[in-house]
C-alpha cells in the first residue's frame, strides 16, 4: 500500500510540473502572438493602400451623384413639383377651426388713428352704436321712454304751462319723429320774442330762457332717434370645410406659370448635365492620353540612357567617338527628362480638374482604365440626332405650344361669364355651391361650415331658423366690343408666327451647328494622322543622320536640327490628339449621345 502511495504521489507531481511547464509556455507563445500582431499593424499602416480604380462609366456616375451645379439643377425640379403639389391642393379637403370673441363696454364715440394725440370722431346720427343712449338701464335693456326733465335740468311742468301762453304745445317735443313741429314752434318763440314791446306784460327774460329750454331740448332729442345697448359681447366657434370639386375652362395661370418654370427648368438641368458629362469624359480621356504620352517618353528615355551610357564608354576605353558626342547624347537624356517631368505635371492638373467634377478628395491615388471609343456616326445622323436632342429646340417647341393654347382660349374671352350660389342653413350647420370665375377659368367649389354655438351673426329678424336657404345667379356677356376682338386676335397670331418662325430658325442653326462640329471633328482627325506620318518621317531621318554622325559623314549641329525638329513634331502630335478627344466630347454633347 505504501508503494501505492509513492507511485501515486510521482504522479500527480510529475502531472503539476506538466500542467506549470504549459501554462508558462503559452503565456509565453500569447506574448509573442501580441508583438507579431503589432509588427502586423504596423506594416499595414506603411504599405500603402492599392489605388482606385476608375472608369469613364464609374467617374460619370459620381459625378452625377456628387456634383454640386446638378444637385442644385435637380433641387430646381424638385421644388417644381412642391408647385404642383400647391396648385393642386385645391381639389383636396381643407378642414379650418375658427373661433372668435369681442366684447365692448359702452357706445365707442372715438377711434384712435396711429397717432394716440389725433383721435378721430366718428359720431353720426345715423349710427345706433355712436349715438347717446338714453333711457338705457345698467342691466343693458332698453327703454322707450324719455326723461326730458333729466336731460334739460328743468321742471316740465313749468316750461309746459309757459309754452301754452304762446300756443306751443310741449308734447311735439317728446315725438321721436317731432323734428318739424320742434322747429315750427322754435320759429314761433323767436318771432314772438322779437316782437314783444315793453308794457304788455310779457317777461321777456322768462321767454327767452323758455327758449333756451326748448333748443337745448330739441338738440338732445334729435341726436337721440335710436338706442343701443351699453354692454355687447360675443363668441364664435366653428369648423369649416371646403374644397374645389371641378374645373373647367381656360387653363389656370397658376398651371401656367409652373409649366413655364419647368419647361426652362428641364432644359438648364440638361445643358448642365451635358456639359459635365462632356468635362467628365475629355479630362478622363486625356488623362489617360498623358498616361500613354509619359509611357512613350520613358521608352525613348530609356534608350537615350542607353545610348549616353554606349558614348561614354566608347568616348572612355575606345576612344572612337568625340566628347561632343558624349555631350550630345546627354544633351537627349535631359530633355527627355523634361518633357517627362512637364508632361506629368500637365497630367496632375488634368487628374485635379476630374476629382473636382467628381466630388473625390484630390489627394487620393487613382488608377484609370479604359481608351476612347470610336465616334461612327455620319454627318446626316449627327445632325439629325443634334435636332431631336436639342434642349433649346425642345424649350422653343414648349413655348410655340403654350402660344397655341393661347390662341386657341381666346374664345373664352367672348363666351357668357356665369357666376352662382346656392346656400343652406340649419341652426349651427351652414353649407354653400359656388361657381367662381377666375380670368374665364370656373370652378366649382363647396364649403360647410359647423357651429359650436349659435354666433349673434346667425340671428335674423324673423323667427325662422331651420332650413333656410339662398340662391344667386348671374350672368354677363359681351355682345359687341368693335375692333378690340379682332384686334387681340391679331396680336396673339402673331405672336404666334413669331415664335413658329424663331423655333424654324432654331432648328436650322442647330443642324448648321452640328454639321460643322461634324466637319471640325472629320479636320482634326485627319490633321492628326498628317501629324503622325510626319513624326515617322522625323524619326527615319534623325535615325539615320545619327548614323552618319557616327562616321563622320554629317555634322553635329544637323543630328541637333533633326532632333529638334522631332520632339517639336512629337508635341504636336500630343497636341493633335488632345483637340480630337475634345472635339469628339463636343460633338458627342450637340448630339446628347454618348454611347
Amino acid at each position: 500500500m505504501a508503494v501505492d502511495m509513492k507511485t501515486i504521489m510521482r504522479k500527480m507531481t510529475s502531472i503539476v510540473i506538466t500542467v506549470l511547464l504549459m501554462a508558462c509556455f503559452a503565456a509565453r507563445a500569447g506574448a509573442d502572438f501580441e508583438g507579431v500582431d503589432a509588427i502586423i499593424k504596423e506594416l499595414d499602416e506603411k504599405v500603402p493602400s492599392p489605388p482606385t480604380v476608375l472608369t469613364v462609366e464609374k467617374c460619370i456616375e459620381l459625378a452625377l451623384e456628387n456634383n454640386p451645379e446638378l444637385k442644385k439643377r435637380v433641387a430646381a425640379l424638385n421644388a417644381i413639383k412642391g408647385d404642383e403639389m400647391i396648385d393642386r391642393s385645391r381639389f383636396f379637403s381643407h378642414l379650418d377651426f375658427i373661433a372668435g370673441f369681442d366684447r365692448g363696454q359702452g357706445s365707442v364715440l372715438k377711434t384712435v388713428s396711429n397717432y394716440s394725440h389725433n383721435p378721430q370722431a366718428v359720431l353720426s346720427t345715423a349710427s345706433p352704436d355712436a349715438a347717446a343712449g338714453f333711457g338705457v338701464s345698467s342691466s343693458g335693456s332698453s327703454s322707450s321712454g324719455i326723461d326730458a326733465s333729466a336731460l334739460a335740468g328743468v321742471d316740465m311742468d313749468q316750461v309746459s304751462s309757459l309754452a301754452s301762453q304762446y300756443g306751443i304745445d310741449i308734447s311735439q317735443f317728446l315725438r321721436p319723429s317731432g323734428d318739424y313741429y320742434r322747429a315750427e314752434s322754435l320759429r314761433k318763440l323767436e318771432r314772438v320774442a322779437n316782437q314783444t314791446i315793453p308794457g304788455t306784460g310779457v317777461d321777456v327774460q322768462e321767454l327767452q330762457d323758455l327758449v333756451d329750454s326748448l333748443n337745448e331740448i330739441n338738440d338732445l332729442l334729435s341726436s337721440s332717434t335710436t338706442t343701443s345697448d351699453r354692454t355687447k359681447a360675443g363668441t364664435k366657434v366653428s369648423l369649416r370645410y371646403s374644397r374645389r370639386l371641378i374645373e373647367w375652362g381656360r387653363d389656370p395661370s397658376s398651371q401656367v406659370g409652373i409649366r413655364k418654370v419647368r419647361r426652362t427648368a428641364i432644359s438648364n438641368y440638361e445643358q448642365k448635365l451635358r456639359e459635365v458629362i462632356r468635362d467628365v469624359r475629355v479630362d478622363f480621356f486625356t488623362l489617360l492620353l498623358n498616361q500613354q504620352q509619359v509611357n512613350e517618353r520613358k521608352k525613348l528615355l530609356e534608350e537615350y540612357k542607353k545610348r549616353h551610357w554606349q558614348q561614354k564608354k566608347r568616348f572612355e576605353i575606345a576612344q572612337d567617338v568625340s566628347r561632343l558626342d558624349v555631350l550630345t547624347a546627354e544633351l537627349d537624356v535631359l530633355n527627355e527628362e523634361d518633357s517627362i517631368r512637364r508632361l506629368e505635371l500637365s497630367a496632375l492638373e488634368t487628374k485635379y480638374e476630374l476629382m473636382k467634377i467628381i466630388d473625390m478628395p484630390i489627394a487620393d491615388d487613382v488608377k484609370l482604365v479604359g481608351e476612347l471609343p470610336e465616334f461612327d456616326f455620319t454627318e446626316e445622323e449627327v445632325a439629325e440626332l443634334a435636332v431631336k436632342n436639342s434642349y433649346d429646340v425642345q424649350l422653343t417647341e414648349g413655348e410655340v405650344w403654350e402660344s397655341e393654347r393661347a390662341y386657341q382660349q381666346l374664345a373664352w374671352d367672348y363666351k357668357p361669364i356665369f357666376t352662382a350660389n346656392i346656400g343652406l342653413e340649419n341652426r349651427r350647420t351652414a353649407a354653400a355651391f359656388t361657381i367662381n370665375n377666375s380670368n374665364q377659368t370656373y370652378g366649382l367649389d363647396m364649403g360647410v361650415e359647423q357651429y359650436m354655438n349659435m354666433p349673434a351673426s346667425l340671428s335674423t329678424s324673423s323667427s325662422r331658423q331651420d332650413h333656410n336657404y339662398s340662391l344667386s345667379a348671374g350672368v354677363v356677356w359681351n355682345l359687341y366690343d368693335s375692333t378690340q376682338r379682332k384686334g387681340i386676335d391679331k396680336v396673339t397670331l402673331e405672336k404666334l408666327n413669331e415664335s413658329r418662325e424663331e423655333l424654324r430658325n432654331l432648328i436650322l442653326q442647330e443642324e448648321l451647328d452640328a454639321r460643322t462640329a461634324f466637319r471640325n471633328y472629320k479636320e482634326t482627325k485627319d490633321k492628326l494622322d498628317m501629324q503622325k506620318a510626319i513624326l515617322d518621317i522625323y524619326d527615319k531621318r534623325l535615325n539615320i543622320t545619327r548614323k552618319l554622325r557616327e562616321y563622320d559623314r554629317v555634322q553635329q549641329f544637323e543630328v541637333d536640327n533633326y532632333r529638334n525638329s522631332y520632339f517639336s513634331q512629337l508635341d504636336n502630335v500630343f497636341k493633335e490628339q488632345e483637340n480630337l478627344i475634345t472635339a469628339q466630347e463636343n460633338l458627342r454633347a450637340l448630339m446628347g449621345q454618348f454611347d
